[in-house]
């Protein structure tokens, strides 16, 4: 009796396991000027530009939140110290416990004084994240300068989800290339800082305004 011979052909498979609990000392951060593409970062859970830049937000209905559930990701932070800016806010963000849970962040700066103007938007992986932020950031006053403020935070109104986002500030003055790195938004991949996406039309750079006299 020959022998009976089987063939077996294994395809590519992966498994994608997201990790709700990850650490951000554990995990390493890009701090460098020079950003990669999301094609060039390896596990990202966006794989394409077109998902990042997936279909604008449309605001749920009250009753519509209550039947399918809360959707929104963004969340307006106030309060902050005019000592933050957009590398150390997000510092704050990780140390606290969000790492890789965000990828949006934005810190207005006053162009006239360098300081920023009390306020930042953080969009979020998911609304169960951004709810996370809210029960840590509300309230919250242990910054890492002595500045007596209490921090509130809530939903932003307007503005909701990523491409929102992405389609404010890409074509905003802020993104002008004579525009210190600390003022502009930042995009992150699963922690990874990453380019924004090429602007649409050309970017004008931003108009200041003389500050008033006394």
């Amino acid at each position: 009796m020959g022998l009976l011979h089987h063939h077996t052909t294994v395809r590519n498979t992966f498994i994608h396991v997201v990790d709700d609990e990850i650490e951000a000392a554990s995990e390493p951060r890009c701090r460098s000027l020079s950003f990669p593409s999301l094609s060039e970062v390896s596990g990202m859970y966006l794989s394409t530009k077109e998902e990042l830049l997936r279909k604008p937000y449309a605001p749920p209905m009250c009753s519509d939140l209550a039947q399918y559930g809360d959707e929104r990701t963004t969340v307006m932070m106030r309060n902050i110290p005019n000592q933050y800016f957009g590398s150390s806010f997000t510092d704050l963000l990780e140390d606290l416990g969000l790492y890789a849970k965000f990828d949006f962040t934005y810190l207005p700066i006053d162009f006239r004084t360098g300081l920023n103007l009390g306020y930042a938007l953080v969009n979020f992986v998911s609304n169960a994240y951004a709810k996370h932020c809210i029960k840590i950031f509300d309230g919250f006053s242990d910054w890492s300068c002595q500045i007596p403020k209490v921090c509130e935070v809530s939903f932003a109104d307007y503005h909701q989800g990523l491409w929102n986002h992405v389609e404010r500030y890409r074509n905003s003055p802020v993104m002008h290339e004579n525009m210190p790195d600390e003022y502009k938004p930042r995009l992150f991949a699963e922690g990874v800082r990453i380019q924004f996406p090429e602007p649409t039309k050309r970017i004008r750079a931003p108009r200041m305004r003389p500050q008033r006299q006394p």
